[in-house]
Formats: C-alpha cells, sequence, structure tokens
C-alpha cells in the first residue's frame, strides 16, 4: 500500500520529491507494488479519501498497470524509446481552463518534426499534437474542451515530448472547470 502511497506521491510532486532517492528507491517500490496487490480494503480507502479530493482517487491503485507504463516501460520496436530529459518542457497556464499552451526548448535541432502527447491519469492517449518545424522552441496549443479533443473531464494529464522517435521530456498539467 505504500508503495502506491509513494508513485502518487512522486507524480504529483515531482518538483518537490527528491530525484536521487527516487532513482535509488523506485526498483525496491515497484516490487512492494508487485507483491501486494490493491486489495478491497485499498480500493475502499481510496474512494473515501478521493470524496474530498474532487473525485480523484489514487490512480495507482485504480490502474494497477499504471507504474509500470509511466516508469518501468520497455518499449517495443515500433514505440519511441525512451531517453534522459534533453529538453526543456511546461505549459501555461497551468492549471488552466479550457486550453494551455505547451512549450518546449530542445538541445538540437531535430531531424523530424516534434510530436506532443497527451494522456489522461489512467495512461490512455487523449491527443496527439504535431510539431510544425525543425526548431529548437516550438510551442502548442491544446484546448482540453474542444470537440475535436472529445471535451476531456477536469483532472490531471500528462504529456509528453517525442523527438525523433524518443521521448525527451514528460511533464503533468491540470485541467480545472
Amino acid at each position: 500500500n505504500i508503495a502506491r502511497s509513494m508513485f502518487y506521491f512522486y507524480a504529483m510532486y515531482q518538483a518537490e520529491a527528491d530525484p536521487n532517492f527516487w532513482e535509488i528507491q523506485k526498483d525496491v517500490i515497484y516490487e512492494w507494488h508487485y507483491y501486494d496487490p490493491v486489495d478491497t480494503v485499498e480500493s475502499e480507502r481510496t474512494w473515501e479519501i478521493a470524496a474530498y479530493q474532487d473525485d480523484c482517487p489514487n490512480p495507482f491503485v485504480v490502474d494497477s498497470t499504471l507504474a509500470r507504463r509511466i516508469w518501468f516501460y520497455e518499449p517495443t520496436s515500433n514505440q519511441p524509446e525512451v531517453v534522459p530529459a534533453s529538453a526543456k518542457l511546461n505549459n501555461f497556464p497551468n492549471p488552466f481552463n479550457p486550453s494551455t499552451e505547451i512549450v518546449f526548448q530542445l538541445e538540437k535541432q531535430p531531424q523530424e518534426f516534434p510530436t506532443i502527447k497527451i494522456y489522461n491519469i489512467k495512461g490512455q492517449i487523449i491527443k496527439t499534437i504535431e510539431g510544425k518545424s525543425h526548431s529548437k522552441k516550438q510551442s502548442v496549443t491544446w484546448n482540453g474542451r474542444s470537440s475535436a479533443n472529445k471535451s476531456v473531464s477536469s483532472g490531471i494529464y500528462f504529456y509528453q515530448l517525442i523527438v525523433d522517435n524518443k521521448v525527451t521530456a514528460t511533464s503533468k498539467m491540470l485541467l480545472l472547470e
């Protein structure tokens, strides 16, 4: 149960967390998660707590595959490779409603147009936005309420910058109603 709490803390408060501790401990934390599956008590507790947090339960309790997909994913040949952060990535405003501008700056000029993939808390792709140039600094806008996006609900979303078929940076944003 502590493992899923730690996954949640690191996902939500990454800026405040110690990345060195995380890198040293994440494999052990994942083993705890794997060997102690979510039980009824933990599931009921996360939903009780969610009532005080805008009906947002701990996603690592709701979806036991989420931690593996975020931090332990092994790409197949047709999936982008994850590389150490080689770009600056952020969005503003954050939190936002209904749209936000995602800005990124790369260390070197990309060979292909960069791509932004937006995921919901369950790890499902919500939107893919193609960059428009080979420049090192770019921005794209995402409107979470537009009909093309199927009007997503308020909540936490993760977004990844993919450059030359490599995930170069990941961040999170909050869509408010």
